[in-house]
C-alpha cells in the first residue's frame, strides 16, 4: 500500500470515529450563531414597536393637553389624566414590552401628566411601577426621585424615607437627592437635620446644578440661614486650589 492510499484509508478510520461528534459540533455552533441572530432581529423588532407606540403616547397626551387648554378652568380641573386615549398604549408597553426603556418612559411622562393634574395617587403608582421594571439607574433615579417627591406632598413620610434609603445610584451625592431629604426632615420637624440636608444640596448645586440654586436659597433662608456663606467658602476654597 502506497503512502497516499495509507493516509486515505487513516482519514476514514478517522471519519468513522469522530465524523458524527464533528457534524453534531458543527450544527450546534450553526444554531447557536443563528439563534443569537434571531434573538436580536427579535428583540429588535419589539424595540421597534415599543418606541412606535411610545411616540403614540406622546402625541396622545399632547392632543389631550391641547383639548384641557382649550376649556374653561374648571373642566380643566375636572380633566380625567387617565384619557383611554394613552391610558390603553400605556398598558401595552408595560404588559407587553416591560423589558423596554419605552415602557418606563410612557409611566414617566403619564406620572408628569398626572401631578400636573394634582391626582397624586396615580403618579405614584405609575412611578412606583417605573421603580419595580426600571433597567437603567438613570430611568431608576428619576423614577424614585419624583415617587419621594409625590409621597411628601401625601405626607406618606416612612415611605418616602424607605425609597430616599433604598437608593444606591447616587448614594446621596446628588443636590436633589439631598434635598429631598431635607424636605422630609422638616416635615418631621427636624429643622437642624433639614439645614444639615439643604446645606449639603446647596454644596452640590453649586457643583453641578447652579440653576437649582433658587429654590435650596428659599428653604435654607426660611430655617435661618444664610446661603450666601455657603457661597463665599466655595469661592475661598476655589481660590485657594487655584493658587
Amino acid at each position: 500500500m502506497d503512502k497516499d492510499q495509507e493516509q486515505i484509508e487513516k482519514l476514514k478510520r478517522w471519519w468513522i470515529n469522530n465524523g458524527l461528534s464533528v457534524c453534531l459540533g458543527l450544527g450546534l455552533g450553526i444554531s447557536t450563531v443563528l439563534g443569537w441572530r434571531l434573538w436580536e432581529l427579535r428583540a429588535e423588532g419589539r424595540a421597534a414597536v415599543a418606541s412606535d407606540l411610545y411616540e403614540d403616547l406622546r402625541e396622545a397626551i399632547a392632543e389631550a393637553d391641547s383639548d384641557v387648554a382649550d376649556t374653561d378652568a374648571d373642566a380643566a380641573v375636572e380633566a380625567d389624566v387617565e384619557d383611554p386615549a394613552y391610558n390603553a398604549l400605556l398598558t401595552i408597553l408595560q404588559d407587553e414590552y416591560p423589558e423596554t426603556p419605552y415602557a418606563s418612559m410612557a409611566a414617566l411622562i403619564t406620572a408628569r401628566e398626572a401631578i400636573s393634574a394634582g391626582h397624586l395617587a396615580n403618579a405614584r403608582r405609575h412611578l412606583e411601577w417605573v421603580v419595580d421594571n426600571a433597567d437603567t439607574d438613570a430611568l431608576l433615579y428619576t423614577a424614585r426621585m419624583r415617587l419621594v417627591r409625590v409621597l411628601l406632598a401625601l405626607r406618606f413620610l416612612d415611605e418616602a424615607e424607605q425609597q430616599l434609603q433604598a437608593d444606591t445610584t447616587v448614594a446621596g451625592q446628588s443636590a436633589m437627592y439631598q434635598e429631598l431629604w431635607g424636605d422630609l426632615q422638616e416635615l418631621r420637624a427636624r429643622p437642624a437635620e433639614a439645614i444639615v440636608a439643604y446645606r449639603k444640596a446647596y454644596q452640590l448645586a453649586l457643583q453641578t446644578h447652579k440653576s437649582y440654586l433658587p429654590f435650596l436659597k428659599i428653604k435654607l433662608e426660611a430655617l435661618g440661614v444664610d446661603p450666601e456663606e455657603l457661597e463665599e467658602r466655595k469661592e475661598a476654597a476655589d481660590a485657594e486650589g487655584s493658587g
